[in-house]
C-alpha cells in the first residue's frame, strides 16, 4: 500500500503572509513598549514628590517620638526661613521647595 499525501498548496502562501504579519505586529508592539519604558525612566518628577512626602512623614514621625523641631530638621537636612520649615530637592532639570505642614 502506498501512502498518499493530500496537501493543499492553495493555503500555504496566505498562511505564511499571515504568520509573518503577526510576528511583525508583535515585534512592533515590543519595540514601542521598550521605547515608552525608556522615556518614562527620564521622568523624575514623581520620584521627587515621593521623596518630599517621605520627608514630611519622617519629620512628623520624629516630632511624635519627642524630638524637637531643630533636631528633626538636623536629621533630615531641612531648612527654616520666615515662612516655616522646608525641604529642598534638586534633580537634573527640576527643583522643588516644599514647606512642611505643622
Amino acid at each position: 500500500m502506498t501512502k498518499k499525501k493530500y496537501l493543499s498548496k492553495k493555503g500555504d502562501i496566505p498562511i505564511t503572509i499571515f504568520v509573518i504579519g503577526v510576528i511583525g505586529l508583535v515585534a512592533l508592539t515590543i519595540i514601542s513598549f521598550s521605547i515608552v519604558a525608556a522615556k518614562s525612566k527620564k521622568i523624575q518628577g514623581a520620584e521627587l514628590v515621593e521623596k518630599i512626602a517621605e520627608t514630611d512623614e519622617q519629620f512628623h514621625f520624629y516630632l511624635d517620638l519627642g524630638y524637637s523641631e531643630e533636631e528633626a530638621m538636623e536629621f533630615l537636612g531641612l531648612k527654616k526661613d520666615s515662612r516655616g520649615i522646608y525641604a529642598s530637592l534638586d534633580e537634573d532639570y527640576i527643583s522643588i521647595i516644599y514647606y512642611i505642614k505643622r
